[in-house]
């Protein structure tokens, strides 16, 4: 250990912390120091502190526009980063006849604008949770929030935060003990280990596994029961991941064409649905604990046919199933967050889903999408896709991600770790569909290949290019295929250094500190 010191200190190492987001993002200071206020009238200019509506009972913002169009704009600066993602959260009350929004502005470090972005606010009174993720531009040095008012009418605002998107990267690894159990042995640059450990050395922390009511055996893919995931979610929690469970509230595959009920459940009224789809995801979330819950898989068209086929237009009944699995989800899980997931083929799907979804009362915490290009469509299409999801003011998370390394013409393990390297700069947030399922129809979407195809030997599966894509094996920080001096100069500028948005990408234990941990894994990868 101390020959590792010693190099540290010889590196040096940087204590600096990343410039701070926004000040007096709650306004308890009561008043709206660090925030310019402006109006096209001055004499008209209306923003205050409110402390009898506030949201949290302490202090909000507030903003009165007293005709159509008489603006009011109340924005903060703050340093970023280029590329880089980041989250905007605040809450929010605009009662009717409120013209209200949200815009992100970016600047370069001369301060000329690189573009913004706009997002309206619903007008509906009460307060609202606001959760979008974005990403910084390329030259862009600080950016601007501003929230505009102006239509007869007032906003309130409070808990306004910005901070660095880490991210969580993850996989879905239901298969993985069934694969095992067939012969499957995972390597590493010819080194056999747990896939798991694989996975994890490659920076996937979250785990996703889909769960069935009561599946049949014949279907590998879907014949995840009960124990079968609890059993796997502790290995996974061993491994150093969270968990993201899938729910599909059928006996077998769910999707944008199928959504059959559980055989035990045909027969059930509507209001007997909700009880049931209440109390199957109490027992369940109570029994996984998962950070993640995922009401319902690719629900285009809903979920529970034919009761909650939406595209029969049986949109309330789809919320109510979706309230239930929330409500019981928070009951058995307080921390999990809830997902609502499709899989859209275009931007005017996701918005006539949204639309839709949202225009009756409807709790859940964030918009999950699978995006693949054989079904998805190209890059610019999945982008527009996710555009649109992310104005709808939850946080997007991209649930299920595939592309091929072979068997499609165009397709290589190249073009698969574009792919993966592209998605994760559309979102941060981006699960890998089954890279450790190789066999059968899947097979060349898998981030492992069988290293003499066609044969029956399965005990020699090596992982693909493309999961290179999800980053090096940890302390490759130069990427260029080996752990050495110039890797452990770039460690140290991490060594020591606190704060989530300060670690990203560096902290293997999720503890918000780069240390001991961190330097063991990277002395275990040493050249």
């Amino acid at each position: 250990m101390q020959k590792y010191v010693s190099i540290l200190l010889w590196a040096g190492i940087v204590l600096t912390a990343r410039a701070g987001f926004l000040a007096n993002g709650d306004f308890n200071a009561g008043d709206s120091s660090g925030w310019w206020k402006w109006s096209p009238d001055p004499a008209a200019q209306s923003i205050s502190i409110e402390t009898s509506h506030a949201y949290d009972g302490t202090a909000c913002v507030k903003m009165v526009s007293a005709t159509d169009g008489s603006w009011q704009n109340l924005g903060q600066s703050f340093g970023c980063t280029e590329n880089t993602a980041y989250v905007l959260s605040f809450v929010y009350d605009a009662p009717q006849w409120a013209k209200a929004g949200i815009g992100l502005v970016y600047y370069d470090s001369g301060g000329t604008s690189l573009g913004y972005k706009w997002y309206t606010l619903a007008n509906t009174a009460g307060w609202k949770s606001w959760d979008v993720g974005f990403r910084t531009p390329a030259a862009a040095a600080y950016a601007e929030v501003r929230f505009d008012e102006g239509g007869w009418g007032t906003m309130y605002v409070d808990r306004v935060d910005v901070s660095v998107n880490i991210g969580r990267k993850g996989a879905d690894v239901s298969s993985v003990v069934r694969q095992e159990a067939q012969g499957v042995r995972y390597h590493e640059d010819g080194i056999r280990k747990d896939p798991l450990v694989i996975l994890k050395n490659h920076g996937i922390t979250l785990a996703s596994i889909r769960l069935f009511v009561n599946p049949g055996m014949s279907d590998e893919g879907a014949s995840m029961d009960l124990p079968y995931v609890t059993s796997l979610a502790a290995r996974c929690r061993n491994a150093g991941m969270q968990i993201l469970l899938s729910l599909h509230y059928s006996d077998t595959w769910t999707n944008p064409g199928t959504q059959s009920k559980p055989a035990a459940w045909e027969g059930l009224t509507h209001e007997q649905l909700v009880t049931q789809v209440y109390n199957y995801t109490y027992d369940v979330v109570s029994a996984i604990q998962p950070e993640y819950t995922k009401i319902g898989n690719e629900t285009n068209c809903g979920m529970l046919w034919p009761q909650g086929n939406l595209c029969d237009g049986n949109w309330a009944n789809f919320r109510a199933y979706v309230n239930a699995g929330h409500n019981a989800a928070k009951a058995a899980c307080p921390g999990t967050i809830t997902l609502v997931h499709i899989s859209p083929s275009s931007e005017a799907m996701v918005q006539w889903y949204f639309d839709n979804l949202l225009a009756g009362s409807i709790s859940f915490d964030r918009i999950a999408l699978s995006l693949y290009p054989e079904f998805n469509g190209d890059l610019a299409n999945m982008t527009a896709s996710h555009e649109q999801a992310a104005k709808y003011g939850k946080r997007v998370m991209i649930v299920e991600m595939a592309d091929h390394y072979a068997g499609v013409a165009g397709k290589s393990e190249a073009t698969q770790k574009q792919f993966v390297k592209d998605m994760l700069a559309l979102n941060p947030d981006a699960i890998y569909w089954e890279p450790l399922c190789f066999r059968g129809a899947i097979g060349y979407r898998s981030l492992f290949k069988q290293l003499y195809p066609g044969s029956n030997d399965w005990h020699n599966c090596e992982m693909t290019e493309g999961l290179a894509g999800f980053g090096y094996p940890y302390g490759d920080f130069t990427e260029d295929g080996v752990i050495d001096i110039r890797d452990l100069a770039a460690f140290a500028q991490w060594w020591l250094l606190d704060g989530c948005n300060q670690t990203a990408g560096k902290d293997l234990d999720d503890n918000c500190r780069i240390n001991l941990y961190e330097l063991s894994v990277f002395a275990q990868n040493w050249l």
